[in-house]
């Protein structure tokens, strides 16, 4: 009988250098998994952060166009002293509003504030209140507000502006009418802005506090 020849050393197994070799390779490939699953999660974590911020920012719109485009002109005072109820500044929104039949409780006049409040490093946030507004005795706004929320954070400061239909303007001063529109814009990066702007058109067909209050001085519809 015909006894086969023993292994040779290099037959019986690996190397200590092969085997050193092999749990690099795998150490190299076992790194690369998890630095592409790493880079996963966080690409995931980026999406899910735009997309909460992007609904955000779309709750916030149509509350602010929900309100704002139902802001009408109430006027107080008589005559060349009489005066639009509104407010229009950079950092600040306010006038009435007349509430539909499922949010009336008692008066339907609410007085709507959409303030922009500077944040620490330069970020800033919209906050909307909503008060009760009453004429009589006189026009009175109620505080405190009956509901106030924080409607959106933004990374760098928001501002509004108003247009009188020739251009934009900062600030709001004729107190004898409303804007053509409103803008809520947003900081801009590399000279484009983050985020489109929300316009809204404000309701400029005639007085509806004279529904209310015919005592009101009023205006012609158009």
């Amino acid at each position: 009988m015909t006894v086969p020849p023993a292994p040779s050393p290099r037959q019986a197994g690996f190397t200590l250098l092969e085997t050193l070799a092999v749990v690099m390779i795998l150490g190299l490939v076992l790194a690369a998994v998890g630095g592409g699953v790493r880079f996963a999660s966080r690409g995931f974590d980026r999406a899910a952060a735009t997309a909460t911020e992007g609904s955000a920012l779309s709750l916030a719109a149509n509350i602010l166009r929900d309100r704002g485009e139902r802001l009408f002109p109430l006027s107080v005072g008589w005559g060349a002293d009489s005066a639009f109820v509104f407010v229009g500044e950079a950092d600040r929104l306010a006038g009435p509003i007349l509430t539909s039949g499922t949010e009336r409780s008692g008066s339907p006049l609410r007085h709507v504030v959409f303030q922009i409040e500077a944040r620490e490093g330069g970020s800033s946030r919209l906050v909307h209140r909503d008060h009760r507004l009453v004429v009589d005795p006189g026009l009175r706004v109620i505080d405190p507000a009956d509901h106030a929320v924080s409607l959106y954070e933004s990374t760098g400061v928001m501002r509004f502006s108003y247009h009188d239909g020739a251009r934009w303007l900062d600030r709001w001063t004729d107190a004898r009418d409303l804007p053509r529109l409103i803008r809520l814009s947003f900081p801009e990066v590399n000279g484009a802005p983050q985020r489109p702007a929300v316009i809204l058109r404000p309701r400029l067909n005639g007085d509806r506090g004279c529904a209310i209050d015919p005592a009101l001085p009023c205006r012609a519809s158009r």
